[in-house]
């Protein structure tokens, strides 16, 4: 009897665990271009969409490679929770904060990257002071680029920067069932300031390769750029992310899909 309850004692935590699932988290910063008086004081934003409830543990990661406390945040019903952070800068300075979730899942969220230039002083070149290593993934932004959007021009007080601050990427079709091949289409939504050209490529799941493309950005703040269509002559589970080469670089979180070809069509097909 006591075996019996310990498994399904497992069961049940293993059930809880799977039933809370961190979907997207996103971070920004109130200042992401600030030119002024120092010391200034950063906020950082970081909006956690998940499925479930439940405890988790986090920190928040800094380009500087300063060590922040591991926190608790109990996650309640309806899907949506915000959380912030400050940092007080008294020089000129390139960096990023991000979000970490330690348990109950591994989840690390895109960097919010800013620019601080003191009394209009913008930061030199695009070293990050205490960068950790191999963190370009996330958004480290090689150079600044002035009004043009050209990596390592001068960021002067009238010649915004361009910063990506988030990524997002939609599929028309997450679940499919039905006659193959079939056509997905996949929508990506740039959040940023300043204005530039962005240079970019699709991530595809089965390794496949897709060309480089290049947009210039409207200056609005948010655009939506060209579709990707990946057409599928197979049953497949998947998923395409974009990924932003210059001129900085950030990857989207993946956007997921399953196709059953040949299957009876069910609500999530065409």
């Amino acid at each position: 009897m006591k075996k019996v309850m310990i498994v399904l004692g497992c069961c049940i935590l293993v059930l809880s665990a799977r039933s809370q699932q961190i979907r997207d988290i996103s971070v920004v910063a109130d200042r992401p271009a600030y030119n002024g008086a120092c010391p200034a004081k950063i906020t950082f934003t970081a909006t956690i969409h998940y499925s479930g409830s439940g405890t988790v543990q986090y920190t928040w990661l800094r380009s500087d490679g300063a060590h922040a406390p591991t926190r608790s945040l109990t996650l309640k019903a309806g899907g949506t929770q915000t959380i912030n952070t400050t940092w007080q800068i008294g020089k000129s300075y390139s960096g990023w904060q991000a979000v970490k979730i330690l348990s109950p899942v591994a989840y690390e969220s895109p960097h919010a990257n800013f620019e601080l230039a003191c009394n209009g002083v913008a930061p030199a070149g695009a070293a990050r002071v205490g960068a950790p290593a191999g963190a370009a993934h996330v958004g480290t932004p090689v150079g600044s680029a002035g009004a043009g959007g050209v990596p390592g021009a001068a960021a002067g007080i009238n010649k915004p920067f361009l910063q990506v601050q988030n990524v997002q990427v939609a599929v028309n079709k997450p679940s499919y069932n039905g006659a193959c091949p079939v056509a997905l289409s996949f929508t990506a939504t740039v959040h940023y300031s300043g204005k530039g050209m962005i240079r970019y490529t699709w991530v595809n799941s089965d390794g496949g390769s897709n060309g480089t493309l290049s947009k210039q950005l409207s200056g609005t703040g948010t655009d939506v750029l060209p579709s990707h269509v990946w057409q599928l002559g197979r049953s497949l589970s998947g998923s395409a992310s974009l990924k932003i080469l210059s001129p900085v670089q950030v990857q989207s979180t993946p956007a997921n899909f399953v196709v059953n070809c040949g299957a009876a069509r069910g609500t999530g097909g065409k």
